[in-house]
């Protein structure tokens, strides 16, 4: 054997080793449609490697002819299978769209880099080496760098939506403790002072229950159970009852309540369907409802009101409530894969949460874990 043909093998054998990060998701069957592509370029390039290192062999050992023909057109056209693959995990995003299809998002020069510059130099170094095989090589050095390349994507991917988060979270807890409602809430214990000092002490005690539950979810990482997102919303029901003398009623339909979910994601809905929805019934008839059902494998939360749909409040108010309902929506979609929907008519407004129950309670495991 020459030694030409001893470096080659050796380096295609110390590609190998660059391999097996790309292959671990596999292993561990965590994987997105471009790890996936990523992990079966791999796999192909090794059974190309496999093909080239016995066509090399065939070579020195003066095998016939057609087996090392055979055999270096089964190592190109795996290998060629291998690279569109790993072409297709460049210009695919984890879900499998398009990654570049809506022209919002930039064309990945980077990754591009990553595939073609190893098998560029690789080939150019075979031009002036052309008894050594680089190509292996370099293609296995591509597939080490675009999958060191994702796994950094991914890792600012996850930083930036905890920092969005973090920002959202912060933002809602401004939204939630608004300063006209803590000042009726006030003046109401005020008054009660005078009349019926037990009641006044129950007032405090809720108020102090609800501002705690307002800080907590700014501090909130984790998700937590529905049960202790329903005392808060009984708490802030209650306050609202007494700095309100127009009567309304919260009605509870719950069918299940063992699930977790983003902290102030539901009582911020409640609290829109009693301030803009019920309490707008002027007659005393203003409504409410709270309900909760497992359907198939999902937890359907449905908050509705016989109220106006909206159309009495101010553009100001409009703006408000929008905003505030797409950052519960937002936080439904990052922290536990959840969805929201809004259905405004004259006779009242609907929302509907989905949460998704198997991927919730895993999320929610983890989080305890």
């Amino acid at each position: 054997m020459s030694v030409s043909h001893i470096v080659s093998i050796t380096l295609m054998l110390a590609g190998v080793p660059l391999l097996i990060p790309a292959l671990l998701p596999l292993l561990r069957r965590k994987y997105d449609r471009r790890k996936f592509l990523i992990a079966g370029a791999a796999v192909l390039h090794l059974i190309a490697t496999v093909y080239a290192i016995s066509f090399g062999v065939s070579m020195t050992a003066n095998e016939t002819e057609t087996l090392g023909n055979l055999l270096f057109l089964l190592s190109f056209f795996v290998g060629l299978f291998a690279g569109l693959m790993l072409l297709g995990a460049v210009f695919l995003e984890p879900d499998g769209k398009i990654r570049f299809r809506n022209r919002k998002t930039p064309i990945p020069v980077p990754l591009l880099a990553c595939v073609l510059l190893p098998v560029l130099f690789a080939s150019v170094g075979q031009q002036f080496l052309p008894d050594i095989n680089l190509i292996e090589y370099g293609f296995s050095l591509a597939v080490f760098l675009t999958d060191a390349l994702l796994r950094h994507e991914a890792g600012a991917q996850i930083y930036h939506r905890e920092a969005d988060l973090e920002r959202r979270q912060a933002k809602l807890l401004t939204e939630q403790i608004q300063p006209h409602f803590i000042f009726n809430v006030l003046m109401s214990i005020q008054n009660l002072c005078y009349q019926d000092a037990d009641a006044a002490a129950d007032c405090i005690a809720q108020f102090a229950g609800y501002l705690r539950g307002n800080m907590n979810a700014l501090t909130a990482e984790n998700l937590i159970p529905f049960e202790t997102e329903l005392s808060h919303i009984r708490e802030y029901e209650a306050l609202e009852h007494a700095c309100t003398d127009q009567p309304f009623v919260l009605e509870y339909q719950l069918g299940v309540t063992d699930f977790d979910i983003p902290a102030l994601t539901v009582q911020p809905i409640v609290e829109n369907a009693i301030k803009h929805g019920a309490l707008s019934r002027q007659d005393g008839s203003g409504e409410a409802i709270l309900k909760t059902e497992r359907i198939g494998q999902f937890i359907r939360i449905t908050v509705s009101d016989n109220g106006n749909g909206g159309t009495a409040l101010t553009e100001k108010q409009k703006t408000h409530q929008s905003v505030g309902l797409k950052n519960v929506e937002n936080r439904l979609a990052v922290q536990c894969g959840g969805s929201m929907s809004v259905t405004l008519s004259e006779t009242g407004a609907k929302v509907i949460i989905l949460i998704p129950e198997k991927e919730a309670s895993s999320l929610a495991d983890n989080h305890r874990g």
